[in-house]
Order: structure tokens, then C-alpha cells, then sequence
């Protein structure tokens, strides 16, 4: 929930000063601690603080809480059938071939991925990825189970493999299970 207050604050200072919203040259490396310093201080004066709706934030607090109690079955699931060997034969989607997958709302996303941030990110992370190998999965003995490859945000020769297990025709954020 840090990072919350920070990606706050710094989209604060982004749609306030236009300097800061794009790529900022090397030449400023001396400088832009008290550029910050004199920005955060023009915010502080003007808007008070960062402001929050606490009933929200409660909420938004207490759903990784109650996450981290219960037991990631999809992990387990993966690990004792060995989901992610190299010998298990995947089949790339399209569109058309899954038709049982939840209908999602942004709302629905924002409760998945805690908040608005991921969401945010999303529409470039997509399009960075379209170009390269971003590949959605399935294997017909698994029902209900899909897999993306896709790579880093960081590292170009890094990809990650995301399982997502959902319960076929429900809609919604109770739709995905793990």
C-alpha cells in the first residue's frame, strides 16, 4: 500500500508540472533533486496534501490482507502437475476460441490488481507487447486454466509466465479464481 502513496504522489507532480511528465535528459541529473524539492513544495502549499476517501482506502487495504491468509491452490496446482514444463504442449489462442472467459469491468480490474495503478499501465504495456511475443495459452485438458507468456518491462530477454485459472461463464471479478 506504499507504493500507492508514491505513484500518488508522483502522478501529482506529473500533472502538475509538465517537465516532469516526460523523459528527462541526463543534463538534469545535477539538478532534478531540487527541482523536485521546489515542485513538492509548490504542491504542499497549493493542494494541502494528498487527499483520500478512508472507507475506500480501508477496503483497498483489507483485500491483500485477506489474500494473504489463504493458500494459493493455482501455485500448488502448477507445481504437482507441472504446468510449466517445457514438455506440456500449450496451444496459442485467439479471440474466437475461448468464449467461457469472465467479462471484465474496469471496475473488476481495479479490485484485481489493487487499485488503479496496474490499470493504468496496462494500455502501453499492451501496445509495447504487441509487436514482440505476447501470447495467450491454453491446453484443452486443463479447463478453466490459461497461460501468457510475455516479457519484462525491464529486461529484453526476460519473459514471464502468468497462470490465470477462472471459473468458466461467470462474469466478473469472482470470475477469476487465482
Amino acid at each position: 500500500m506504499v507504493r500507492w502513496s508514491v505513484e500518488q504522489f508522483f502522478g501529482r507532480l506529473k500533472n502538475k508540472f509538465k517537465f516532469l511528465k516526460t523523459e528527462i535528459p541526463n543534463i538534469y541529473t545535477e539538478k532534478i533533486s531540487r527541482f523536485l524539492r521546489f515542485a513538492t513544495a509548490i504542491l504542499n502549499y497549493q493542494d494541502h496534501g494528498i487527499r483520500y476517501d478512508p472507507v475506500k482506502m480501508d477496503q483497498l487495504v483489507a483485500q491483500p490482507l485477506e489474500r494473504m491468509i489463504i493458500e494459493d491452490s493455482l501455485l500448488s496446482r502448477i507445481e504437482i502437475s507441472g504446468l510449466s514444463a517445457q514438455n506440456i504442449v500449450w496451444e496459442v489462442l485467439n479471440h474466437s476460441v475461448i468464449t467461457d472467459f469472465p467479462k471484465l469491468s474496469m471496475q473488476d480490474l481495479e479490485v484485481l490488481t489493487l487499485g488503479k495503478y496496474q490499470t493504468s499501465l496496462a494500455p502501453e504495456y499492451t501496445k509495447s507487447h504487441l509487436n514482440e511475443t505476447y501470447e495467450v495459452q491454453c491446453n484443452p485438458q486443463f479447463r478453466g486454466l490459461i497461460k501468457v507468456r510475455l516479457g519484462s518491462r525491464f529486461r529484453a530477454a526476460v519473459y514471464h509466465h502468468l497462470f490465470i485459472e477462472y471459473w468458466p461463464i461467470q462474469n466478473g471479478a469472482r470470475g477469476i479464481e487465482s
